[in-house]
C-alpha cells in the first residue's frame, strides 16, 4: 500500500524527536569544576583551625588553671597575689618547682603589667587543686563550682603561685588588656586578663572581680 507523500515530513519530525538526548545526574556531577572545590576548601576559617589546635593542646595538658581574669585597681602599684589555683587533671603528681613565667604582654603605651612566678618544691597530687587564694575569692571559685576539686593540704604550696603588678601606669580611668604565658613541667598555658584602672581617690584597692578556669 502506498502512503501519501505528504505524510513524509511528519515521520521525519517524529524521527528527529527521537534523537533528543537527556542529561544524566552523572553528567551534572562531572560539571563541578576543580576551582570550585578549591574555593570551598579555602573557606575554612583560620580561627576554626586555631580553635581545634587549642582544644588538642588542652586535651594533652596535665593541668587546668583557675584564676582571676578581671581586676580592679585604685591608687596602688603593689603586687597582687593569691588569685590562682592549679588543678591537676592528670594521673601523675605535678611538680610545682617547675612553675615559671615564659612571657607577658599588654596593650598600654606606657604602663607595664608584670608577672612573677613563685615556684615551690612540692607536688600537687592527681585530682587536687594547689595554691592559695584569698578568702574573699571563695565565692567566685568554690561557691560557683568553678573549682570542685579538694585543695591540697600540702602547706608548702598553700601560698601565692603567681603575682601581678602594674608599673608606670598614669592616673585616670582606662583598661589594660594583658596576657601571661606560664609553664609547669615545660607545658605552657596562656592566661588572658583585663585590668580596670580607676582614678586615684580614697583607699588603695587591687582585687580580682571575675574568675575563669582554663
Amino acid at each position: 500500500m502506498d502512503f501519501p507523500t505528504q505524510l513524509t515530513p511528519v515521520f521525519l519530525a517524529l524521527a528527529a524527536c527521537g534523537t533528543v538526548e537527556s542529561s544524566s545526574p552523572d553528567a551534572a556531577v562531572n560539571q563541578v569544576d576543580a576551582a570550585t572545590i578549591d574555593a570551598a576548601a579555602n573557606q575554612v576559617d583560620a580561627a576554626t583551625i586555631d580553635a581545634a589546635i587549642e582544644l588538642a593542646d588542652a586535651a594533652q595538658r596535665p593541668f587546668e588553671i583557675a584564676y582571676g581574669n578581671e581586676f580592679r585597681i585604685i591608687n596602688t602599684d603593689q603586687a597582687q597575689k593569691s588569685w590562682m589555683l592549679v588543678i591537676n587533671t592528670s594521673q601523675l603528681p605535678l611538680n610545682m618547682e617547675t612553675l615559671e613565667v615564659r612571657s607577658f604582654t599588654d596593650d598600654h603605651p606606657t604602663g607595664v603589667v608584670t608577672f612573677t612566678a613563685n615556684p615551690h618544691d612540692a607536688m600537687v597530687g592527681p585530682g587536687l587543686a594547689g595554691g592559695y587564694t584569698l578568702p574573699v575569692y571563695d565565692t567566685y571559685l568554690f561557691g560557683s563550682d568553678l573549682v570542685t576539686e579538694t585543695t591540697s593540704d600540702n602547706q608548702s604550696i598553700a601560698s601565692n603561685m603567681l603575682s601581678m603588678a602594674l608599673v608606670n601606669t598614669p592616673n585616670g580611668m582606662y583598661d589594660i588588656n594583658t596576657s601571661v604565658t606560664i609553664a609547669i613541667g615545660g607545658v605552657e598555658q596562656t592566661l588572658d586578663i583585663v585590668v580596670h584602672v580607676e582614678p586615684i581617690s580614697g583607699p588603695t584597692w587591687f582585687e580580682a572581680i571575675a574568675f575563669t578556669r582554663e
